[in-house]
């Protein structure tokens, strides 16, 4: 109204608390008006202040509503989590599960098996933006990033290690806000998996040898592995189903080269298809068919009556 008049200013400070140390001066007061430019230095606590004047003391500005416009600068986005489990996005979960499957799994190094492996991860921006993803691959420590599939806006992708070599790789995912800002604005946050070891090969059953004994046969073995430990060894005679574990010469599987002789007993004379097949740690299997003929006992003799 007419004699009165109202002045804003404003003041700014990176703690809570006005009273603190670390916020600025209050602004020079400017006539109030619809629209006005905070005059404080950008921080991340605001404060305004209002003055109301009058020359008759009767009457008095009415402030209504008071609106303050501010814009967040853009933070990169922030992928918190890397995870790759075994198999497609429908059984991942029973695969890792699975203890028949071969997997082991500690703190430093997963150890998902072979084939199809699901990448998923965890991301968001702390300004709300849209995020698009890039994920690359490399193998070891040192060696070259190697997109595997960019512009991403789910969170999870399928990876088929068949199409690399065993061996040790990384997994990094980039998450990007830059569709959401401005060109050459936008920002870039990324994060990178624990190791992960592919591990495709099948061990290799070799010097694969039979010898007749009384009732049955003694098979000797060695089984080689290119990339991880030999993790067992078993057998199937005239079956399909009804496999028998076998240990190695020093009783224990540790090594990714084993050597392994067993006897294989109380089988009726005639011919018979012995099955051998030999699994890794990351659960690549290998298989071998032995035929065997096992002698009928001798007639008894006159003398032996």
């Amino acid at each position: 109204p007419r004699g009165t008049g109202l002045k804003v200013s404003t003041r700014s400070g990176n703690v809570e608390a006005p009273e603190d140390k670390g916020w600025s001066p209050w602004s020079e007061p400017i006539a109030a008006a619809q629209y006005l430019p905070v005059q404080a230095p950008n921080a991340r606590f605001l404060q305004y202040r209002l003055s109301f004047t009058t020359e008759t003391g009767h009457d008095t500005p009415v402030v209504e509503e008071v609106d303050i416009a501010y814009q967040v600068p853009n933070l990169a986005p922030r992928v918190r989590a890397v995870k790759i489990t075994p198999g497609g996005k429908g059984d991942a979960r029973a695969a890792l599960d699975d203890p028949a499957d071969g997997i082991r799994r500690n703190e430093k190094m997963v150890r998902p098996g072979r084939g199809l492996q699901t990448i998923s991860w965890e991301a968001s921006d702390p300004n709300a933006d849209d995020i698009i993803y890039s994920v690359s691959y490399r193998l070891g420590s040192t060696g070259q990033w190697i997109l595997l599939k960019d512009r991403l806006r789910e969170t999870t992708l399928e990876w088929d290690t068949r199409t690399v070599a065993d061996g040790q790789y990384f997994v990094r995912v980039e998450a990007s806000d830059r569709l959401a800002n401005p060109v050459g604005q936008g920002k870039v946050g990324s994060r990178v998996s624990d190791p992960i070891f592919v591990d495709n090969t099948a061990p290799v059953i070799g010097d694969l040898t039979w010898l007749r004994q009384r009732g049955g046969v003694r098979i000797n073995l060695r089984v080689v592995d290119r990339t991880s430990s030999v993790a067992s060894v078993e057998y199937a005679v005239d079956s399909a189903d009804d496999w028998q574990a076998v240990l190695p010469s020093d009783k224990i599987f540790d090594t990714p080269e084993e050597s392994v002789a067993f006897n294989v007993t109380n089988l009726t004379p005639g011919q018979h298809q012995v099955t051998l097949r030999a699994t890794d740690a990351h659960g690549n299997q290998a298989l071998e068919s032995l035929l065997v003929t096992v002698d009928a006992p001798p007639e008894p003799t006159a003398d032996s009556k």
